[in-house]
């Protein structure tokens, strides 16, 4: 599923994201594909342990949860908890 969410960080927060994320480490995308998929993927990625990876997940999780609207659609249809 894929949810839209407008407006989910103000323009200042993503001037700030943008700018972290020019000196951020990029790696090869290849590095978290699995085999069959590596043959064919070019990109590059936000390198996982970056500290301005950190910084974005933090800012990005921490707008999702106060939009209630995304509680509601990002919730599993299956509470087993297997795959939390």
């Amino acid at each position: 599923m894929i949810l839209c969410i407008e407006n989910l960080l103000a323009a200042d927060t993503l001037k700030t994201i943008v700018s972290s994320l020019k000196t951020a480490e990029f790696v090869a995308g290849k590095t978290t594909a699995g085999w069959h998929a590596s043959l064919v993927k070019h990109n590059t990625q936000l390198k996982g342990n970056d500290a301005a990876a950190q910084a974005v997940r933090a800012t990005v999780i921490q707008a999702l949860q106060k939009k209630c609207a995304v509680s509601d659609g990002s919730a599993p249809q299956n509470h087993s908890g297997a795959h939390l």
